[in-house]
């Protein structure tokens, strides 16, 4: 019978050749995969000290839950430091790419909505390896050649887009294509208290001081960042009463005299000073108390 002329390795034979001929499938589509540009998005945290001397910067996966080594929180002590993003994109591809719109991605405004999301991006912070991005025009493409890196550092102070949880992630947008995010494990996941440093032992209302300062000092001087500071503090607290004329002198003797395109950060700066003095003013008299009591109490 005809049945019994078919050997019997037969379907084998069949197997095998769907096997083969899967992979090799699959091995085209990964070639088409690696032919073009591809992005690599990584968003790490790090904080700047008021003193100008260092770059903290966190691994991709985040700070350890006791923060980060033991010299390193020994050498931050009780000195304010800023909170940063940084955020790198790397063409892992094997050809030139144009990037725009670095950003973090805080999720979809809404949840039935989900391709109109919430960005924040603010102006570049021009510091070691992301100096070059923020001399660049904000508006112009990003050419990345095949594995270029592109660095933004961003400031993230006091951004509250939204009181509910959320999950930030970086994000870029290559040339023809859809926005590609970072990894969903190394995400922040919080909401409004982005990525803060609980182990970090400065005064808050002091941290909050230069918050305010830094985005002004980050677009004109940021090598005065700890002199002016320092001028300022000193200022609201031995001054009983400080108003805006007395921190614009005080900014401009430090400064110089602001141009145009960074006129309302003047004014917001100085606005935002005048009304933390009195909140400083409460702290300090409040340490002092604090600290008289425990003389008093003391052996």
């Amino acid at each position: 019978m005809a049945s019994d002329s078919v050997p019997a390795w037969t379907p084998y034979v069949s197997v095998a050749a769907f096997v083969v001929a899967l992979t090799g499938l699959a091995w085209q589509l990964w070639l088409f995969r690696l032919s073009g540009a591809r992005l690599q998005v990584r968003l790490m945290a790090a904080f700047f000290l008021v003193d100008g001397s260092m770059l903290f910067q966190s691994p991709v996966s985040g700070w350890p839950k006791g923060g980060p080594a033991p010299r390193i929180q020994t050498l931050v002590g009780k000195l304010p430091a800023v909170h940063l993003a940084v955020v790198e994109v790397i063409n892992v591809g094997r050809s030139p790419v144009s990037v725009s719109q670095v950003a973090l991605d805080f999720g979809p405004i809404k949840v039935w909505r989900p391709w109109d999301r919430w960005y924040y991006s603010t102006p570049l912070v021009p510091l070691l390896h992301g100096k070059a991005a923020a001399e660049r025009d904000v508006y112009e493409p990003i050419r990345l050649e095949a594995g270029e890196q592109y660095t933004a550092i961003m400031f993230i102070g006091y951004p509250e887009p939204s009181h509910l949880p959320k999950s930030v992630r970086a994000t870029a947008r290559p040339a023809g294509r859809r926005a590609r995010r970072s990894s969903w494990r190394h995400r922040w996941r919080s909401g409004i208290q982005v990525p803060q440093f609980p182990w970090m032992d400065a005064d808050p209302i002091e941290n909050k001081l230069l918050e305010i300062v830094f985005p002004l000092l980050s677009a004109m001087d940021i090598s005065k960042l700890n002199a002016t500071y320092a001028d300022i503090l000193e200022q609201c607290q031995q001054m009983a009463d400080i108003n805006r004329q007395d921190i614009e002198i005080r900014l401009r003797a430090a400064l110089g005299e602001a141009d145009a395109d960074h006129q309302h950060l003047w004014t917001e700066t100085i606005g935002n000073i005048e009304e933390l003095a009195p909140g400083l003013r409460a702290s300090w008299e409040h340490r002092a108390l604090t600290g008289a009591v425990q003389t008093e109490g003391g052996p």
